[in-house]
């Protein structure tokens, strides 16, 4: 008798199990604290309730403007999760290559840290499609 082979797995399984299984360990180590499994997988599935609630599609893309933050990693794994795939924007490049990366694109979502705020409307000018914006690390957004 032979094993069926289920084929890969993608990788936000993997982290979910572990989110499950060891919810109070760290999961990563950023901005000076650690964060851990359950943490990191309720902004991750609070970001991609987002984007599927604003019905973004499967295979979408979602630009992820932020660099080394609880923020970057819970983007990326929402975009996952949601079902999409991820363009990651990093704040330490020049602007201008960086609003060429999201343009040429087309992503539908753009998820942006604290500290890539500051940039945020150089960033956006000249976009000229909708593009949902969400800033998790504020007070007043989801």
């Amino acid at each position: 008798m032979t094993k069926l082979d289920p084929g890969p797995r993608p990788l936000w399984t993997g982290f979910l199990d572990s989110a499950r299984n060891f919810p109070d360990r760290p999961a990563i180590q950023v901005e000076g604290r650690e964060v851990t499994y359950h943490g990191l997988a309720e902004k991750a599935l609070r970001l991609a309730a987002t984007l599927q609630d604003v019905n973004l599609g499967e295979e979408s893309l979602t630009a992820v403007f932020a660099y080394r933050s609880e923020t970057s990693f819970a983007a990326v794994l929402g975009a996952l999760l949601a079902g999409g795939g991820y363009v990651p924007l990093n704040r330490t490049f020049p602007v201008d290559r960086t609003r060429l990366m999201l343009t040429r694109s087309r992503c539908r979502a753009l998820v942006v840290d604290k500290g890539s705020e500051t940039q945020l409307d150089y960033l956006l000018m000249g976009i000229d499609y909708p593009l949902l914006i969400n800033c998790p690390d504020r007070a007043d957004t989801t």
